[in-house]
This record gives C-alpha cells, structure tokens and sequence, in this order.
C-alpha cells in the first residue's frame, strides 16, 4: 500500500529523503566534504548518514542553537550544554537545499564567541560576533558560494545565489569568491542606517562599512538586513538572560536582583527591560 503524502510520517520520510540527497550532492566537491566532515566530527557521528540526526525542516533555512543553564542552588555551581539544530527549507531545488545546508553547517560547527550571559555584550559586540566572527554570516555566505563554485568547477552545475560574489582569480582567472564584497554587502542597510546608528551608539565607529546603499542581504529570519535584524535579536536575547537571572535571583539571594531592574550578573543589560514577553530558556544564534 502507498504512503498517504498528507501524513506526518510521509512529510518526514520526503524531508530525510531531500536531506540525505544535499548531503549526497555536497560530498561530491571539496568544499562540501570540508563541511560534511566538519559536521560529523562536531556532532561524534560515524559517517554521513549520522548528521540527519541533527536535522529539522521548515519554511526557511536557519541555526537553531539552545544554551541550556542547570544551576544547583545548594551548591552554587551551574552547568551549561549546547544543543544545536539545522532547520532545511526543503520546498526548492536540491542544489539550494545543498547550499543552504552548507550555509547553516558552519554556523552549527562553530561555538559562539559570545555568552548570552556576559554582563558587558553589548548590541555592537553581537552584531560583530553574528557578522564577523569565525562562523559567523559572512563566513558562511562565504563557504556557501565556494560550494557553489565548486559544484560549477567539478560538476558544471550552476546556481545563480552566488553570481554576486563568484570573480576571476589569478593568472588561470580560476572561480574563487569574493570575501570582501560578502563583507560589504552585510553592511548595505538603505534606510535603517539611521536606526542602526543610534542603536550602535559610540559602537558604531567599529563598523565603518556601515552604508546607506540599498540591501543586497536580508536576514530569512528577521525579514530586514542583518544589521537591523541583529539589533532585534539582541533585544530579545537580553529580554531572554534577564528573565533567567531574575528568575534564578528568586530562588537566591534578593541582592541579586536589583529594584531598578538591573542585575549583579547582567550588570545594566536589564535596565528597563520589560520581563512580560520574557522566555524560559536561552536561544543563542552562532
């Protein structure tokens, strides 16, 4: 008898099916089996095959990565462990899938350089770790394309995502990517320049490709730039952290909750943060 396609179990049987063909088409050219075998080793799995484990699928690409706190009040000591995610947006051509999977893999195989929890992250300290950091987006835009050049080099397949930043390199004029134009172009924020701005403070001096030419790159998640989109995250990081604190301050000592809304261990992140819309658990977003 044939599986109904409107079942739950048949959706997840297709979507594994389109995951494992991504991870089949991607060990096919050096960049992708750099990330694949990058994957198994963070994720301890014995081959390929292993990495579906730590695969989900949604209406768009993205890094799920949750930071989970055990704080054992008797003793004072708390524990952290990392679980992380790659959601696939499987509705599209599988040499997408394939370069989206690229994508989220380097974000997923890079701890962050940042703690959710640091008293002194700032909004211009995240948005640097989100862009610029090892694993961060410009990296994987980075290593998405250079899949992309691949798969035009070894496989003559083409995939137009990338035709920004592909150029002729070298005496050979071989395919090679354009770092810094991947770099510019995250900067590109037309109009919310002036809110970027003023949410950078003094920070901003520390991006100086801050520009008001017209977006190439817009956050999947954030539905703006990444600039824009990162100063929203930040605030619901901190709304986040500070809930935490707050709520592990009640089991505490009363001292490590401020009146004024500020905490011993956040320092002044939670000065007029509203709690209302506050989470339980801490996402964090290499």
């Amino acid at each position: 008898m044939a599986a109904d396609p409107s079942t739950p179990e048949w959706r997840k049987t297709e979507s594994a099916k389109v995951a494992r063909d991504a991870i089949a088409l991607l060990d096919k050219v050096p960049a992708g089996k750099r990330i694949l075998t990058r994957a198994q080793n963070f994720w301890n799995e014995a081959n390929r095959e292993g990495i579906l484990r730590h695969l989900a699928y949604g209406p768009v690409s993205r890094t799920d990565a949750v930071l989970t706190r055990h704080y054992q009040p008797e003793t004072g000591t708390e524990t952290r462990e990392r679980y992380v995610t790659v959601i696939l947006r499987k509705d599209q051509a599988l040499m997408d899938v394939a370069m989206d999977l690229a994508h989220e893999l380097t974000h997923a195989t890079t701890p962050p350089t940042w703690d959710p929890y640091d008293p002194k992250l700032t909004a211009g300290k995240y948005m640097n770790a989100a862009l610029e950091a090892n694993g961060g987006e410009i990296d994987a835009v980075f290593t998405e394309c250079a899949v992309a050049v691949d798969f035009k080099r070894e496989l003559d397949l083409r995939s137009t995502r990338c035709d920004r930043y592909v150029v002729l390199s070298g005496n050979e004029n071989r395919l090679a990517v354009d770092r810094a134009k991947i770099q510019s172009d995250f900067y590109r924020v037309g109009h919310w320049e002036p809110y970027v701005r003023a949410r950078l403070g003094k920070e901003v001096d520390g991006f100086p490709l801050l520009s008001t030419k017209e977006p190439e790159l817009y956050s999947a998640t954030g539905g703006a730039p990444y600039p824009v989109a990162l100063m929203r995250e930040y605030d619901e990081l901190n709304r986040v952290a500070c809930e935490n604190v707050r709520k592990r301050g009640d089991g505490r000592s009363p001292a490590s909750v401020t009146v004024d809304g500020g905490s011993a261990a956040l320092g002044d992140r939670c000065r007029g943060v509203s709690f209302s819309s506050a989470l339980t658990s801490t996402p964090t977003k290499p």
